[in-house]
């Protein structure tokens, strides 16, 4: 499953991060979508460096390091001149950021789109053009503080994560802390040319700085006022030295403004502190199920975060009002060793990082010399490398899927593993704000390329794909009104290779399964051409497909189906073809798996059936397991695979969810005896096998 692929000679290094590489698409070849940084620790050369090259194209592997990034410091925001005070002076050139403190960890989070990392006892945020600002905390100020960022201390950062809703979780010691980040700020603008005219200066202050695109021109030539320095607005500043002052004046307020709300809106909670004091080794952020994976030397946990506060509230101690309370998945905190082995069976003997893949179902751990992997859908442990002549830390999954490892000798190990990068460092990034989306297109065509075939994301492009050939309408039960319908454009071959209904559909002889409830017909957009009579007719005892007018694509109305949930399937088609590959279900929210099982399975789509059912396998939880099982049971013999996961967790968590859940046992007796028997006679059998 995985293989040695390469070692690259690294001076010192602790970390590694992927990013949406900030030359993407510049230079006469185009620079990858994707940049990986490597952090250094060491003296004379600390900071982050580029890894990789087009070795990491042609072979699969990673290229040599660049150079060193050079690093700037952040410019705080200019203090508020005297009144009557007018300051046109170019801002200071950026300092560069020489680090102080030994650096750890290092995460990129995709809603500010910055890559943190600490240094001593702060947080830092590197942003795209590569400038440093302290985020919370102070470099050489030990202290366990929540509050806001000023406020804010830690006392001995091991790890980074983000945790899927804008925010870092940390690993301070024994406890488990949340930060909530405000967006990055933009850049100091260039120093104007010598000479330049002060309306000017204004004019280019004024402009927006976060969107750089036009605005859309008023109806008549209107004006919002924001232009008032262009134009004849200039001139009148010009002559009018009381409102060139008070416009600058302004500018510099509101500058001021942005600049500290940033700062403040920075908090820092902890979210859970272990009571034995033992200090955690690892964190992940399984975007798939939703949960953290957390480590200790000897034992793999999963946590399940509370909703995030908003900023106000947490700065104000009104934070987290869910108890967090860790699950073990694997080994056992204070055993060690280096045994394989199912839950508690295992053993670790000093884990010192953690990652988990795009899809979720399996942690990567370092254990000192050995490399090993997790399923965490059963707890079972596999040794995959082992006795190396070194000690690894920090794992993370490159773009390419293949898995890098740091060490302490000076090396970072790379092993062939063929894994769905995290969405955040592929193009998958993209599309994770439109997870949820109904299908509907937008205003504006997105950007090139928009042929689906070629990677397009079907939700978003399909409706500028003109290589389509089918629309889909979903309609949901609870209306089935016209508002309640969403169209998606689709190939209908790629429909056809994953899902067994649509190849019998346009393709096929059979009747149609009754649960299918589909009828083809010509789209709306084709409803004026040429009228001409069905070639074939599939019956159902409700519904019925005929073939669309010649000239036209058909319509296929899917009715009684979650749109959401269709978006989900759709892409799951896509990704058969061969410039998919990667994460089977993109962009899925853990709490649409049970609408994407259920119509996985109703449009014989079996690989992103299996793909819903084991990631809710692995994001299951104590007080929603026997819920789960009743729910699977209902479904069917294609779900009895999942059925027998949750059963073997309910064994393994038993007095967890009594605790969490304590009438569901009568729920599991009265919905399923048989089902109440068998976890009956398991206890027993695994209590004798205990004694």
């Amino acid at each position: 499953m995985a293989c040695l692929r390469a070692t690259v000679a690294v001076t010192g290094p602790v970390a590694l991060v992927s990013r949406p590489n900030p030359n993407r698409g510049r230079g006469p070849a185009g620079a990858p979508p994707v940049q990986t940084l490597i952090l250094h620790d060491v003296s004379g050369s600390m900071g982050f460096a580029a890894l990789g090259g087009s070795e990491e194209a042609a072979h699969g592997c990673v290229g040599p390091v660049g150079h060193m990034l050079s690093l700037q410091k952040s410019q705080p925001p200019a203090s508020d001149p005297p009144p009557g005070a007018l300051r046109l002076q170019p801002p200071k050139p950026a300092e560069p950021y020489v680090p102080q403190q030994p650096l750890r960890g290092a995460a990129y989070e995709p809603t500010t789109g910055a890559v943190y990392f600490a240094e001593g006892y702060a947080l830092m945020r590197l942003n795209d053009y590569d400038t440093v600002a302290v985020v919370a905390g102070r470099a050489a100020e030990r202290g366990v503080i929540d509050g806001v960022a000023d406020i804010a201390r830690f006392n001995s950062i091991v790890s980074l994560a983000a945790d899927g809703e804008g925010g870092l979780l940390v690993a301070d010691g024994p406890r488990i802390r949340r930060v909530r980040l405000a967006p990055a700020l933009p850049p100091a603008p260039p120093s104007p040319p010598a000479g330049t005219p002060p309306e000017r200066l204004i004019k280019e202050a004024a402009a927006p700085k976060h969107d750089t695109s036009p605005a859309p021109a008023k109806a008549g030539g209107a004006s919002d006022g924001s232009a008032a320095t262009s134009g004849n607005g200039g001139r009148a500043l010009k002559s009018d030295p009381a409102a060139l002052e008070a416009a600058l004046t302004s500018l510099v307020k509101a500058r001021m403004s942005d600049g500290a709300a940033a700062i403040s809106a920075v908090s820092v909670e902890t979210l859970y502190t272990r009571p034995d004091g033992a200090a955690w080794t690892g964190l992940a952020f399984n975007a798939a199920t939703g949960s953290l994976l957390a480590t200790t030397s000897t034992a793999l946990y999963r946590l399940r975060l509370p909703a995030a506060a908003p900023t106000a509230d947490a700065a104000l101690g009104g934070g987290t009002s869910v108890s967090v309370k860790p699950l073990l998945v694997s080994g056992k905190h204070g055993a060690t060793g280096s045994a394989d082995g199912v839950w508690q069976e295992a053993r670790f003997a000093g884990i010192a990082g953690v990652t988990v893949d795009a899809r979720g179902g399996v942690a990567w751990l370092v254990d000192q010399t050995r490399l090993r992997f997790v399923d965490l859908c059963t707890g079972a442990v596999k040794t995959l490398a082992a006795d190396l002549s070194y000690y690894l830390n920090a794992p993370s999954i490159l773009p390419n899927g293949n898995l890098a490892v740091c060490s302490t000798s000076n090396i970072v190990t790379v092993f062939g593993t063929s894994l769905a990068p995290p969405a955040a460092a592929t193009a998958d990034a993209a599309i994770a704000a439109d997870g949820e989306a109904a299908g509907a297109a937008p205003d504006q065509p997105p950007p090139p390329p928009q042929l689906l075939l070629w990677g397009a994301d079907p939700v978003v492009c399909g409706h500028h794909d003109p290589t389509t050939d089918v629309a889909v309408a979903v309609s949901e039960a609870a209306s089935r009104g016209k508002a309640s319908v969403s169209r998606f454009r689709a190939h209908r071959a790629v429909l056809a290779g994953a899902c067994g209904y649509f190849r019998q559909l346009f393709y096929g002889e059979k009747p149609l399964p009754e649960a299918a409830a589909a009828t083809v017909k010509a789209s709306p957009e084709a409803a004026a051409g040429p009228t001409a009579t069905a070639a074939a007719c599939i019956t159902t005892n409700n519904a019925t497909a005929a073939a669309a007018p010649a000239g036209s694509d058909p319509e296929v109305e899917l009715r009684d189906a979650d749109p959401a949930a269709f978006a989900a399937l759709l892409r799951h088609c896509y990704r058969y073809l061969p410039v998919g590959g990667g994460d089977p279900l993109p962009a899925t929210p853990p709490h649409l798996l049970r609408a994407v099982a259920e119509l996985a399975e109703r449009l014989q789509a079996p690989a992103a059936a299996a793909e819903a059912q084991r990631r809710l396998l692995a994001g299951c939880w104590p007080e929603e397991a026997v819920d789960l099982m009743l729910w699977a049971e209902s479904r069917g013999p294609a779900f009895n695979g999942l059925v027998e996961g949750l059963r073997a967790f309910v064994l393994r968590h038993a007095a967890a969810v009594v605790e969490a859940a304590p009438d569901s046992v009568a729920r599991l007796a009265a919905g399923s005896p048989e089902l109440m028997a068998q976890l009956y006679v398991a206890t027993v059998q695994q209590d004798v096998k205990a004694a």
